[in-house]
């Protein structure tokens, strides 16, 4: 094949609204010449308008997450999702329409269970042509038979598509799925370690002054960034905060709004429990500040499909303690190495381990830097590996390797850092 004849590669990507931990990969597609990049979503929320899912209120991150590479937002974007919940929450036939005339060689579908997605797989399938999936899921267990129906409809769906795993629990869903181990991908779930890392070298020299910007003046400092949802269990994290302050001095550090929040500033003066700072919720560049205070950080969810936030609190160095249902925890929290995984509904278990790292700070430090370093590999450039190696297998060798010679590839580059807020 001639130089002068190879075009890109044609990639769409359909998704249900922009999020600032997918942008930068994003904008990494679109700056590789050997790819051709369209983002389609579904939803503008986190865009045009703010989030209200989970937090009972408006809310902006303060991260630009929908500039750098093209995108298109589909006609019903003002109004998804829907209230439906499940496979009616995004409706959007012209996603038939828009990847009719985008004409993808590769669609990548982020996310899976709405009829827009289903849509756009359908689609792509009756063009025979190659279909990745980054689907944030963690292996299940089919205890009746409406599941059991629905994995093998799934299994079906899935048949000939190639999977990108963002961690080991999600892996393993995928082989649930019937996507072969030579079709699997790893893109580890990242945030941006490089800007996390400079606003820690920035921030944690005057840990004390930034303590006291957020009313804090009992350290140790226990932090949750969460929103204020049931299924976050903060009323949960509360009992056992309690019965840690009851035996030693310490705070704990709320960041986050939502439906139980009332119920927690309730329980906080019906039992007079101290050190109780709730900071609401914080855009993303401020919560850089938050991390920055805290020595330790807790994610007790009863369910939690990864929980990015745990890389966040491990750039800053803190030891972590996740409940068993989160997925990061099987990749990232080390039992007993970089934290402490302890069982979701084991209220003094939790409290047990957040004792511990309360009560020996060699202990947490230790814990912390092994933590530091493990997280170092779950980073934006693994995750562009592993799609790079996906779409070249989707390609084909032989394209690929045409389009890398006539094209040639991006060069190697780190992710630029914002300037971190200053501790004034």
């Amino acid at each position: 094949m001639a130089h002068d004849q190879v075009k890109p590669l044609v990639v769409a990507i359909v998704a249900g609204a922009p999020v600032y931990y997918h942008a930068p990969l994003y904008r990494r597609l679109a700056a590789d010449p050997r790819i051709e990049l369209t983002v389609i979503f579904a939803s503008d929320r986190g865009a045009r308008r703010p989030v209200r899912s989970g937090y009972a209120t408006d809310v902006e991150f303060g991260v630009d997450a929908s500039s750098g590479y093209r995108s298109v937002f589909l006609r019903r974007a003002p109004l998804n999702p829907r209230r439906d919940r499940g496979v009616l929450s995004l409706v959007d036939p012209d996603v038939v329409v828009e990847l009719a005339r985008v004409r993808p060689d590769v669609l990548m579908l982020h996310g899976h269970h709405t009829l827009t997605h289903l849509l756009a797989l359908a689609y792509q399938k009756l063009r025979r042509r190659p279909i990745l999936l980054r689907v944030e899921k963690k292996r299940e267990t089919y205890t009746s038979w409406r599941k059991r129906a629905r994995a093998i409809v799934l299994k079906i769906l899935f048949s000939g598509t190639y999977g990108l795993f963002i961690g080991s629990e999600n892996r393993q869903w995928l082989e649930q799925m019937g996507v072969p181990a030579k079709r699997l991908f790893s893109t580890p779930y990242a945030v941006d370690n490089v800007a996390l890392r400079a606003a820690a070298r920035r921030l944690q020299p005057c840990q004390k002054a930034v303590q006291e910007r957020f009313g804090i003046f009992a350290p140790p400092v226990i932090l949750t960034v969460s929103s204020l949802a049931p299924v976050k269990q903060p009323l949960h994290l509360l009992e056992a905060y309690r019965r840690v302050r009851s035996r030693a001095r310490c705070s704990l550090l709320v960041v986050g709004v939502g439906p139980c929040e009332d119920a927690m500033r309730k329980y906080v003066d019906d039992y007079r429990v101290r050190d109780v700072i709730f900071a609401g919720f914080l855009p993303q560049p401020r919560v850089a500040e938050a991390y920055s205070a805290a020595d330790v950080f807790v994610l007790p969810s009863s369910a939690e499909t990864w929980g990015l936030v745990v890389n966040e609190a491990m750039n800053f160095g803190l030891p972590v303690v996740a409940s068993d249902r989160v997925g990061s925890a099987s990749d990232l929290v080390l039992d007993g190495e970089t934290g402490f995984i302890v069982p979701f509904d084991d209220v003094g278990a939790l409290a047990d381990a957040m004792h511990r790292l309360v009560a020996f700070p060699e202990l947490r430090a230790g814990l912390g830097r092994a933590g530091r370093s493990r997280v170092a590999a779950w980073n934006y450039g693994a995750t562009f590996t592993g799609l790079l190696e996906a779409l070249a297998v989707a390609a084909g060798a032989e394209r690929w390797t045409a389009l890398t010679s006539a094209l040639g590839s991006p060069p190697r580059r780190t992710h630029a850092a914002g300037r971190p807020h200053a501790c004034e």
